[in-house]
C-alpha cells in the first residue's frame, strides 16, 4: 500500500525585501532590486516560486528553506530568466509533500550589493491511500 498526499498551496503569509549594499561598488552598475511580490503557483503536483529582480551586472540567486541551502537537482530545479528589463529567478519544487511548507529565502547578489526576498509556503492537504494491485 502507497500512501499519496494531495497537497495545495493554502497562502503566502509572508514577504520581505532587505537591500544590503557592498562596499567598494563598481562604477555604472546597480545593486540587485526586487520589483514586485513574490509569486508562487502549483502547477500540477509541484510549486514554483517567481522573483522578479534588476541589476548590473546580472545577479545570481540562491535559494534557502529556513536556514538550510537549496540545490539544483532531485525534486529542485533553480532557473532565471531575463525578460528584456528585469530577471526572474525561478525555484520549482516538484512532488510537493506537506514537509516543503515553511519558510523560503532568496537571496539575489551581484558585485554592487545584495537583497534578499523571504517568503513563507503553507501547504493542506489530506493523505489519500492507493492500493497496489498485484
Amino acid at each position: 500500500m502507497q500512501s499519496k498526499l494531495e497537497t495545495s498551496v493554502k497562502s503566502i503569509t509572508e514577504f520581505n525585501f532587505f537591500f544590503f549594499p557592498i562596499v567598494g561598488k563598481q562604477a555604472g552598475g546597480s545593486a540587485p532590486k526586487f520589483t514586485g511580490k513574490p509569486a508562487i503557483r502549483m502547477l500540477g503536483s509541484g510549486v514554483i516560486f517567481e522573483v522578479r529582480v534588476t541589476g548590473d551586472p546580472a545577479p545570481t540567486a540562491t535559494w534557502y528553506k529556513g536556514d538550510t541551502e537549496v540545490k539544483d537537482g532531485g525534486r529542485y530545479k533553480i532557473s532565471s530568466q531575463f525578460n528584456g528589463s528585469e530577471y526572474v529567478l525561478i525555484l520549482e519544487i516538484s512532488s510537493v509533500t506537506v514537509e516543503d511548507g515553511g519558510a523560503y529565502k532568496v537571496t539575489a547578489k551581484n558585485s554592487q550589493g545584495s537583497s534578499n526576498a523571504n517568503l513563507n509556503l503553507n501547504l493542506e492537504g489530506k493523505p489519500s491511500v492507493k492500493k497496489n494491485m498485484v
